[in-house]
């Protein structure tokens, strides 16, 4: 299983259960639609991250959160 740097927006969504970890540590984007993550599906999950820190969604230690719990639950073992 890949890393979350590894992983494209649309496998961190449709394959890895994405919307649930974004209920979890972003509750901002969580609550938006499944059509609302498109635009992000052909970019790397990690930049869809970085985006979302931008634009003030989430803080450091919520997106940090994230990325470990996804190489936790789907990292090589």
């Amino acid at each position: 299983m890949p890393k979350f740097s590894e992983v494209t927006g649309k496998q961190f969504c449709e394959d890895y259960n994405g919307k649930e970890l974004f209920k979890e540590f972003i509750p901002v984007l969580g609550k938006m639609p499944s059509i609302a993550f498109r635009p992000f599906y052909k970019k790397q999950a990690i930049d869809v991250v970085g985006y979302v820190l931008g634009k003030g969604y989430c803080d450091q230690a919520a997106a940090d959160a994230l990325m470990a719990k996804f190489d936790a639950l789907y990292g090589d073992k």
